[in-house]
Protein backbone atom coordinates (compact mmCIF):
# COMPACT_ATOMS: atom_id res chain seq x y z
CA UNK A 1 0.00 0.00 0.00
CA UNK A 2 3.36 2.20 0.39
CA UNK A 3 4.30 4.55 2.63
CA UNK A 4 3.02 7.86 2.11
CA UNK A 5 4.03 9.95 -0.54
CA UNK A 6 3.76 13.67 1.32
CA UNK A 7 3.38 15.08 4.59
CA UNK A 8 4.29 12.68 8.02
CA UNK A 9 5.62 9.86 7.98
CA UNK A 10 7.15 7.68 11.01
CA UNK A 11 9.51 4.59 11.27
CA UNK A 12 6.89 2.64 11.94
CA UNK A 13 5.14 3.14 8.49
CA UNK A 14 8.28 1.85 7.30
CA UNK A 15 8.32 -1.14 9.41
CA UNK A 16 4.37 -1.89 8.61
CA UNK A 17 4.72 -1.46 4.55
CA UNK A 18 7.71 -4.03 5.33
CA UNK A 19 5.69 -6.20 6.72
CA UNK A 20 6.06 -5.72 10.67
CA UNK A 21 3.18 -4.96 12.87
CA UNK A 22 2.26 -1.55 13.70
CA UNK A 23 4.23 -0.71 17.37
CA UNK A 24 6.40 -3.51 17.36
CA UNK A 25 9.75 -3.01 17.92
CA UNK A 26 11.97 -2.22 14.85
CA UNK A 27 15.60 0.51 13.80
CA UNK A 28 16.07 2.12 10.50
CA UNK A 29 18.98 -0.49 10.81
CA UNK A 30 16.79 -3.86 9.95
CA UNK A 31 17.59 -5.41 6.73
CA UNK A 32 13.65 -5.16 5.73
CA UNK A 33 13.05 -1.42 6.33
CA UNK A 34 16.40 -0.56 4.64
CA UNK A 35 15.54 -3.06 1.65
CA UNK A 36 12.55 -0.89 1.55
CA UNK A 37 14.87 2.02 -0.47
CA UNK A 38 17.37 -0.62 -1.35
CA UNK A 39 20.09 0.77 1.15
CA UNK A 40 23.36 -1.33 2.48
CA UNK A 41 23.87 -1.96 6.32
CA UNK A 42 25.50 1.44 7.24
CA UNK A 43 24.68 3.35 3.99
CA UNK A 44 23.28 7.01 4.90
CA UNK A 45 19.64 7.55 4.88
CA UNK A 46 16.79 10.34 5.06
CA UNK A 47 13.46 9.89 6.10
CA UNK A 48 12.46 11.51 2.70
CA UNK A 49 13.96 9.02 0.74
CA UNK A 50 11.29 6.56 2.50
CA UNK A 51 8.32 9.02 1.01
CA UNK A 52 6.06 6.83 -1.50
CA UNK A 53 8.10 3.02 -0.82
CA UNK A 54 6.25 0.10 -1.31
CA UNK A 55 7.13 -3.22 -0.11
CA UNK A 56 4.57 -4.70 -2.91
CA UNK A 57 6.41 -7.52 -5.00
CA UNK A 58 3.72 -7.06 -7.27
CA UNK A 59 0.19 -6.07 -7.84
CA UNK A 60 -2.60 -6.09 -10.02
CA UNK A 61 -6.38 -6.66 -10.90
CA UNK A 62 -7.44 -9.90 -12.13
CA UNK A 63 -11.27 -11.45 -13.02
CA UNK A 64 -12.06 -14.28 -11.34
CA UNK A 65 -14.46 -17.20 -13.48
CA UNK A 66 -16.23 -20.03 -11.64
CA UNK A 67 -15.83 -23.59 -13.54
CA UNK A 68 -18.72 -25.54 -12.16
CA UNK A 69 -17.33 -29.54 -12.08
CA UNK A 70 -18.67 -32.32 -9.65
CA UNK A 71 -15.85 -33.33 -8.37
CA UNK A 72 -13.39 -30.13 -8.79
CA UNK A 73 -15.15 -26.83 -9.34
CA UNK A 74 -12.25 -24.25 -9.61
CA UNK A 75 -12.44 -20.23 -8.99
CA UNK A 76 -10.38 -17.61 -10.09
CA UNK A 77 -7.25 -17.09 -12.37
CA UNK A 78 -5.34 -20.07 -14.79
CA UNK A 79 -3.36 -18.69 -17.64
CA UNK A 80 -3.25 -22.36 -19.23
CA UNK A 81 -6.55 -23.31 -18.89
CA UNK A 82 -8.10 -19.86 -20.05
CA UNK A 83 -9.81 -19.18 -16.99
CA UNK A 84 -10.04 -15.73 -15.94
CA UNK A 85 -7.80 -12.89 -17.08
CA UNK A 86 -5.04 -10.51 -15.05
CA UNK A 87 -4.54 -6.87 -16.07
CA UNK A 88 -0.77 -7.59 -15.42
CA UNK A 89 0.62 -10.92 -14.67
CA UNK A 90 4.54 -10.22 -15.44
CA UNK A 91 6.54 -9.38 -12.35
CA UNK A 92 10.41 -7.86 -12.92
CA UNK A 93 12.88 -10.73 -12.96
CA UNK A 94 14.00 -11.71 -9.30
CA UNK A 95 15.98 -14.82 -7.59
CA UNK A 96 18.88 -16.37 -9.90
CA UNK A 97 18.63 -18.05 -12.67
CA UNK A 98 18.51 -16.47 -16.66
CA UNK A 99 14.87 -15.18 -16.72
CA UNK A 100 13.58 -11.73 -18.44
CA UNK A 101 10.40 -11.70 -16.46
CA UNK A 102 8.45 -13.63 -14.09
CA UNK A 103 4.64 -14.39 -15.32
CA UNK A 104 1.42 -14.98 -12.73
CA UNK A 105 0.40 -18.28 -13.90
CA UNK A 106 -2.27 -18.81 -11.92
CA UNK A 107 -4.51 -17.72 -8.49
CA UNK A 108 -7.36 -20.16 -8.06
CA UNK A 109 -9.03 -21.92 -5.77
CA UNK A 110 -9.54 -25.77 -7.26
CA UNK A 111 -11.83 -27.89 -5.09
CA UNK A 112 -10.48 -26.48 -1.83
CA UNK A 113 -6.87 -25.64 -2.31
CA UNK A 114 -5.98 -22.12 -2.95
CA UNK A 115 -3.15 -22.48 -5.50
CA UNK A 116 -0.54 -19.58 -6.64
CA UNK A 117 1.63 -20.20 -9.25
CA UNK A 118 4.52 -18.45 -11.16
CA UNK A 119 6.63 -19.37 -14.14
CA UNK A 120 9.38 -17.39 -16.15
CA UNK A 121 8.53 -16.29 -19.26
CA UNK A 122 11.82 -17.45 -20.56
CA UNK A 123 15.01 -18.97 -19.40
CA UNK A 124 14.65 -20.56 -15.67
CA UNK A 125 12.92 -19.44 -12.73
CA UNK A 126 15.30 -20.64 -9.66
CA UNK A 127 14.06 -18.53 -6.62
CA UNK A 128 13.51 -21.13 -4.08
CA UNK A 129 10.93 -20.88 -1.83
CA UNK A 130 11.27 -17.00 -1.61
CA UNK A 131 11.07 -13.70 -3.43
CA UNK A 132 7.27 -12.96 -1.76
CA UNK A 133 6.68 -13.33 2.22
CA UNK A 134 2.32 -12.65 1.80
CA UNK A 135 -0.24 -12.94 -0.43
CA UNK A 136 -3.21 -10.52 -0.07
CA UNK A 137 -6.32 -10.72 -2.13
CA UNK A 138 -8.92 -7.94 -1.82
CA UNK A 139 -12.59 -9.25 -3.21
CA UNK A 140 -14.82 -7.62 -5.56
CA UNK A 141 -12.18 -4.60 -5.77
CA UNK A 142 -9.82 -3.19 -8.03
CA UNK A 143 -7.38 -1.70 -5.95
CA UNK A 144 -5.95 -2.75 -2.68
CA UNK A 145 -8.44 -0.53 -0.49
CA UNK A 146 -8.89 -1.25 2.86
CA UNK A 147 -7.71 -4.63 4.27
CA UNK A 148 -7.19 -7.78 2.69
CA UNK A 149 -10.12 -9.99 2.70
CA UNK A 150 -7.47 -12.89 2.19
CA UNK A 151 -3.95 -13.12 3.66
CA UNK A 152 -1.81 -16.21 3.23
CA UNK A 153 1.59 -15.62 4.56
CA UNK A 154 4.32 -17.88 1.77
CA UNK A 155 5.46 -20.20 4.99
CA UNK A 156 1.67 -20.79 5.83
CA UNK A 157 1.76 -22.36 2.34
CA UNK A 158 3.21 -25.78 0.43
CA UNK A 159 5.93 -24.80 -1.98
CA UNK A 160 6.50 -26.96 -5.11
CA UNK A 161 9.28 -25.71 -7.88
CA UNK A 162 11.86 -26.46 -10.60
CA UNK A 163 13.62 -24.29 -12.52
CA UNK A 164 10.20 -24.29 -15.10
CA UNK A 165 8.26 -22.55 -12.09
CA UNK A 166 6.47 -22.90 -9.16
CA UNK A 167 3.57 -23.24 -7.10
CA UNK A 168 2.85 -22.64 -3.35
CA UNK A 169 -0.81 -24.61 -2.66
CA UNK A 170 -2.79 -24.02 1.00
CA UNK A 171 -5.67 -26.91 1.54
CA UNK A 172 -8.00 -25.32 4.43
CA UNK A 173 -11.18 -24.40 4.47
CA UNK A 174 -11.55 -22.56 1.40
CA UNK A 175 -14.81 -24.00 -0.29
CA UNK A 176 -14.64 -22.60 -4.26
CA UNK A 177 -17.47 -20.01 -4.33
CA UNK A 178 -16.40 -19.10 -1.11
CA UNK A 179 -12.58 -17.57 -1.90
CA UNK A 180 -13.63 -15.96 -5.79
CA UNK A 181 -17.34 -16.61 -5.68
CA UNK A 182 -19.35 -18.57 -8.18
CA UNK A 183 -19.76 -15.96 -10.39
CA UNK A 184 -16.84 -13.85 -12.75
CA UNK A 185 -15.97 -11.01 -10.07
CA UNK A 186 -13.35 -8.35 -9.90
CA UNK A 187 -10.36 -8.96 -7.34
CA UNK A 188 -7.18 -7.09 -6.56
CA UNK A 189 -3.77 -9.15 -5.91
CA UNK A 190 -1.03 -7.68 -3.75
CA UNK A 191 2.32 -9.37 -3.83
CA UNK A 192 4.75 -8.67 -0.70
Amino acid sequence: MAVPSSGQISLNDFHVEAGGTSGSACTLNDADIRGLISKGSGAAMNFNEWYGASGSVHTTAFVSVYQASQYTPSSGFLESGGQGSMTDNTIASYGSGNQTTIKITQLRNYAGTLIFGLEPSSGTYDAGNSGWTTLNVYYGQTNASGSADLSIARTSMNYNGNSSGATWSINGSYATGTVFGESNTNNFLELL
